[in-house]
């Protein structure tokens, strides 16, 4: 809960230093630019998802048995303790990363507040 609000305040911060800056009126650059940090807090949130279900699992035990199927792969495996067919497999509930729930909150909240935002601006 103290990451969500750490992640809350720091878009607000930077949002606001930005608008102040920024050329066009306050509101319009504030607007854009805590979509924009909302935005990459998603998907930030989303790849560290994505990563702790074990998606690129599948990618390395692909590399893995490519290197195999060659004479010096094979004997190269042979010395490579993480070579072993149910390392991924073992490691892939071990995963857990502390910051993946606060940035898909804290960016989802700000995408979509500012799309609401935006759509009222415009209507």
């Amino acid at each position: 809960m103290k990451t969500i609000f750490i992640l809350f305040f720091g878009n607000i911060l930077v949002s606001a230093l930005y608008s102040f800056i920024a050329p066009q009126s306050f509101f319009t650059s504030f607007v854009n630019a805590t979509f924009l940090i909302g935005l990459f807090f998603l998907m930030a949130g989303l790849f560290l998802f994505v990563y702790e279900g074990g998606f690129f699992n599948g990618i390395i035990n692909s590399f893995k048995r490519m290197r195999k199927m060659t004479k010096e792969g094979q004997y190269a495996s042979q010395y490579d303790p993480l070579d072993e067919k149910d390392a991924a497999r073992l490691d892939m509930g071990k995963r857990k990363i502390r910051f993946t729930i606060p940035l898909i909150a804290a960016g989802s909240f700000f995408v979509v507040l500012d799309m609401m935002i935006a759509f009222l601006i415009s209507a």
